[in-house]
């Protein structure tokens, strides 16, 4: 359960109502945020990480995950990725990590037992589950997908009512 003073990111909640917590964010900003989205990981500031992006230069020849810059055009940035592939992608979606190849990667990444992915080691896997044990101890089966693209990182301790944000 979400309490008021628990931060998540640059967000500090300041209180809950229903479905949504009203945060302050790190850059003063206060803004009404889904609370799923706050114990997911999905909403990590107001927005100004996003603003502050923008004037951030991203130039040639530097790499982010599997993408090497080509070239920047307005909002978007041409990569190639290692696999050989080339994609425009968004500048924010580069900068924050949440793209990291042409898409290669969900399909040729091998998953290898003791591989971690947020809070959940790899035990074993089975085709496109995974077997995982969370570091509260629980385990559970897991999409392979929604380890790879970052959607489970935990058991589900996250949403209890004891957690603590790291």
């Amino acid at each position: 359960m979400i309490q008021p003073g628990d931060r998540f990111e640059r967000l500090v909640v300041l209180s809950v109502s229903g479905r949504n917590a009203l945060c302050r964010c790190g850059c003063g900003n206060e803004k009404s945020i889904r609370k799923d989205n706050l114990i997911g990981g999905r909403t990590k500031s107001c927005g100004c990480l996003c603003r502050v992006s923008k004037g951030v230069p991203v130039p040639p020849g530097t790499k982010y995950g599997h993408l090497t810059v080509l070239s920047t055009e307005g909002k978007s940035v041409y990569c190639r990725c290692d696999c050989g592939n080339e994609k425009l992608v968004l500048k924010n979606n580069l900068l924050s990590g949440r793209t990291r190849s042409c898409g290669c990667i969900r399909t040729t990444y091998i998953i290898q037992p003791g591989t971690k992915f947020g809070r959940l080691t790899v035990l074993s896997i089975d085709r496109q589950i995974v077997h995982c044990r969370c570091d509260c101890g629980n385990e559970k089966d897991v999409l392979k997908m929604n380890l790879l693209n970052g959607f489970t990182k935990s058991c589900g301790c996250l949403r209890k009512k004891n957690w603590q944000p790291l």
